[in-house]
């Protein structure tokens, strides 16, 4: 069912849990007002239902997250752990690109050909790494910081562009609280567009 929609198959079973909530609350499918909005553009009793709606979603994922007290924990010890990782190797890249004089940049966005890469990911940073950050430093045009934020958290990731690119990662964590937020942005958006479009 996830291929014929456009989110993922762990955001259609959130959609699908929410959908029985609504459709027994307000009688209006809450998968067809995601999917096609338009469809209730004239239909006053959506258009009511909108607020209640957006609330039972937020109590939803609110429900659900008050149950990973233990999973938020360990992301949070995990993800001061990536951060401070982030800190010593950017800091490693910025005096070893200025000594070399290689630009050291932190671009909007990288038009990348992943075929010619190759990705190093690293859990800690050490002495075999900070010669190996000079080598690829030797070697390259520009270096980029496309790290991502997440909340007040840096996940580390470097472009080292030269004849060939190198991708120097922090091993990111991995929790079910990524997904979690993640479909509930995807449905909220779509809702969002939903009530825009009902007015």
């Amino acid at each position: 069912m996830a291929d014929e929609v456009p989110w993922d198959a762990q955001t259609d079973q959130f959609v699908a849990d929410i959908d029985d909530v609504v459709t027994k609350e307000y009688g209006i499918s809450f998968r067809d007002l995601l999917l096609n909005p338009s469809k209730f553009r004239k239909n006053q009793k959506a258009k009511d239902a909108m607020p209640g709606i957006k609330a039972e979603v937020d109590s939803y994922f609110d429900n659900i997250a008050k149950t990973m007290d233990d999973e938020k924990k360990k992301l949070e010890s995990e993800l001061d752990a990536a951060n401070v990782q982030y800190d010593k190797i950017d800091e490693v890249i910025h005096i070893k690109s200025s000594a070399l004089k290689v630009p050291y940049i932190k671009p909007l966005f990288v038009n990348r050909n992943v075929s010619s890469e190759e990705t190093i990911t690293v859990e800690n940073y050490d002495e075999a790494l900070d010669q190996m950050i000079g080598r690829l430093i030797n070697v390259s045009h520009y270096v980029a910081d496309v790290s991502v934020s997440y909340k007040d958290y840096m996940l580390g990731t470097w472009i080292f562009s030269g004849p060939k690119n190198y991708i120097l990662t922090i091993n990111q964590p991995v929790s079910y609280l990524f997904t979690l937020e993640g479909s509930n942005r995807a449905i909220n958006t779509l809702l969002e567009t939903a009530g825009n479009i009902l007015g």
